[in-house]
């Protein structure tokens, strides 16, 4: 490995008591450690613990996730995992599937692999991205002996995170030869997609270039929160698709 490479690639995975980082928290919290020599694998379950929110776990994310109050009621604290978690950024970048949303509720301020933008970038043409529909379209392997038990189960913590892990793996395979695998995937996820087809409205599922213009030209005037529509659009008016 060449001097200042990292070792190891941390997949986390959190359940939450809602959607919003600001004003929920973290009910269970998962680790999965990808070794990266002599070739990426997954190696360990290096973290899985239910965690004690300090508030009431509603009905709506109990319906999700399946975790109660009772069960979280001698977990421990986040704040008490946080030495934990440091632990392990020292031996490389963390990584999730839409990794925004798991980053804000751990309070992470460093850059995070997107697991969810690279296979987007990779495999544009997937019928979908969620990490369970990846795992079926790319027959990934999860090894479901780290899960213990429970297996792998879907929106709890460990499970996911086995099934993010494995995904990673494939998408570090796809990197160029010698590459700085963590510094390949991080650069990836920054980057903008540039989506193939249209996901929405009346030319849902044409590709861009058979789009009319006009219509473009419609849809690029329009204030958008999606990053990788707002560049394809561009893209689209510039002639990236002609």
């Amino acid at each position: 490995m060449t001097a200042g490479m990292s070792a190891h690639i941390h997949v986390i995975d959190v359940e939450t008591t809602g959607l919003d980082p600001e004003a929920d928290r973290i009910v269970e919290i998962a680790a999965v450690t990808v070794a990266l020599e002599p070739r990426p694998r997954v190696e360990a379950l290096a973290l899985d613990t239910l965690v004690n929110p300090g508030v009431s776990i509603g009905p709506v994310a109990q319906s999700i996730h399946h975790i109660g109050d009772d069960m979280v009621a001698g977990a421990p604290r986040y704040e008490t995992l946080i030495p934990r978690l440091g632990e392990l950024a020292r031996s490389g970048p963390f990584a999730a599937h839409r990794a925004a949303f798991d980053r804000a509720f751990t309070g992470s301020r460093r850059p995070w692999i997107c697991t969810w933008r690279l296979a987007r970038h990779l495999w544009p043409e997937a019928p979908g991205h969620a990490n369970q529909v990846l795992r079926y379209h790319l027959r990934l392997e999860v090894d479901a002996r780290l899960a213990g038990e429970a297996g792998i189960v879907p929106h709890r913590a460990a499970g996911d995170a086995l099934v993010s892990a494995a995904l990673l793996v494939r998408e570090l395979e796809q990197a160029p030869a010698g590459a700085d695998l963590p510094a390949w995937a991080l650069d990836l996820s920054a980057k903008p997609v540039l989506l193939p087809v249209a996901t929405f409205g009346k030319h849902r599922g044409q590709r861009w270039s058979d789009v009319p213009r006009d219509y473009v030209e419609y849809l690029a005037g329009q204030p958008l929160d999606d990053e990788d529509l707002v560049h394809t659009l561009r893209s689209a008016l510039e002639g990236v698709f002609a």
